[in-house]
This record gives structure tokens, sequence and C-alpha cells, in this order.
């Protein structure tokens, strides 16, 4: 997050990044030499297309007894502090499930790895037929200091995206998860707590220039009501391919497919060659 994590407490005299975004950034912003920079692709995305081949629905289905012919909406839980209006949105999609307004359709809600919220869900929905609880672990915590998921951890979480017929979420890094995959996102672009609170969960949460280039894409649906939030789910249910073109070149642009891995350990070897051969540390 290079726009809105303070500046760099020394100029590094080799930064990888994930993007040609975030090399300008740090170059516009915190005075990086574009020589200094090398563009890798994010590490975690080769793993999960890796992962993603070698994974069936028919596993992911069964794992959370989901019927076969059912549309899976997929909900990814916030902190409570972070989006407190949550529940209410949360019961506004089961309510529609429950009418019949989607058709035949479950809600696949993705628990937060860290919070308290988790076990009011657990008590809520446990026994729900509408709703079937996806809970990760403490690895997948955006503060976690820990150990990252298992693998098996990791593969559940490809699963979600991948087979997810919608994924909704506030304005986390799971929305270029699953574009990923080409899954449609829709980003909460409002706030339905009892308390009046608008400071998460608003459309000006996504004017940051950290969000920006996700906006200006068009490739996910930002729903400034509950209205609106279940006519966009209904239009991605309908037409998948809705916004496709835009999540792909979204996708091009945040997260390029590249072989990370070795580019990282090429550039790190490369680096060290070249400062050892002028007498560097």
């Amino acid at each position: 997050n290079l726009t809105s994590k303070g500046e760099l407490p020394a100029i590094p005299d080799c930064l990888m990044a994930w993007n040609e975004i975030m090399a300008q950034e740090a170059h516009e912003i915190h005075g990086v030499p574009q020589d200094h920079i090398k563009v890798v692709g994010g590490p975690q995305y080769e793993t999960y297309r890796k992962a993603s081949q070698r994974l069936a629905r028919s596993t992911f289905l069964e794992r959370l007894n989901i019927n076969p012919e059912s549309k899976i909406i997929s909900f990814a839980a916030n902190a409570a502090w972070m989006y407190p209006g949550e529940e209410k949105v949360v019961n506004t999609i089961v309510e529609a499930i429950s009418s019949g307004y989607f058709g035949n359709a479950t809600l696949l809600l993705r628990l937060h790895p860290s919070h308290e919220r988790t076990e009011f869900y657990k008590d809520k929905y446990r026994e729900s037929k509408l709703v079937r609880l996806d809970e990760p672990d403490a690895g997948f915590a955006a503060e976690g200091v820990r150990s990252i998921g298992t693998n098996q951890q990791i593969c559940e979480f490809v699963e979600f995206l991948t087979y997810s017929d919608v994924i909704i979420n506030l304005a986390s890094t799971v929305t270029l998860d699953a574009i990923c995959f080409d899954t449609p996102v829709i980003c909460l672009g409002f706030n339905s707590s009892s308390d009046g609170s608008e400071r998460y969960g608003n459309q000006n949460h996504f004017l940051v220039n950290h969000f920006r280039p996700i906006v200006v894409s068009d490739a996910v649906y930002l729903p400034a009501s509950e209205g609106e939030l279940l006519r966009n789910i209904l239009s991605a249910l309908e037409t998948n391919s809705n916004k496709s073109t835009e999540r792909r070149e979204l996708a091009n642009k945040m997260i390029p497919n590249l072989k990370t891995g070795e580019i990282i350990a090429e550039t790190i070897v490369n680096f060290l060659e070249a400062k050892n051969s002028v007498g560097g540390p």
C-alpha cells in the first residue's frame, strides 16, 4: 500500500513490486529510482493459480454440503470495527434468498479469521439451510504475524474464489483474489449500521488512491444501497460474463500472470552479483 502507509524509512537499492502501477507509485511518491525497481508479480497469485489446476468443483460442493444446482453467493466477512453494519447486509441477502429472488441460491459466508463476530455468525447460521459457513485459519488474518495458512486452507480459499458465482466484500484484497479467476465481484459502497456510522462502507472509501485503479476499471460492482446490492447480485448470477473483459484487463494490470518465484530469485541474484562486481557489501 505505497499510497497510504507513510514514507519508506530508506530508499532501497532493489525494490520488487507487484505491477507497473505500484512501480510508478514507488518512483513518484517515494522517490525510488526507476532502475532500482523490478516488477515481479504477486507471489501469492502464482500459488493460487497453480493450486486451481488441481481442484475440483465437486470436492468444494461436497465439503460445504452445497447443492450442485445452487448458485453460490459468497460474502467475505469483515471485522466489526471495519464494517459495523455487516450483519444487517448479510440478513438482507439471506431474506432475498429465502424469498426466491435469486432462484435456487446459497449464501456462502467466509468468516473473518480473527474477530469475535465469527461466533455470532456461527450461532445464527450453523443450522441454516440457506447459509454455509467457510472458516479460514488465523494464517489468513491481515494483521497476523503467525505462519501463513496451511496448504489445505490455501486450496480451500482458491476453491472459494474459483467456484463462487459472485463474491461480495468491502474493499479488501479479496477483490483482486476473485478477479484472478474472473469471478464477479461486488464491493459494498454503503453502511447499514443502526448507529448511522459512515466512517467505513461508503463511496468515499473507494476514492483513495490505493483503490482508485479498481474503481476506474469498472471491473467491480459498487452498490450504494441494499436494493442496488441485490440487483447487482442478480445481474452477476444471470450473466456472469458481465464485466468479464474489464476483470481480465484489471487482472493483467494489477496481478500479472508471471513466473514470480523465478523472477524474484533471478532479481536477487543479479542484484547481488552487480553489487559484488563493484566491491559492494
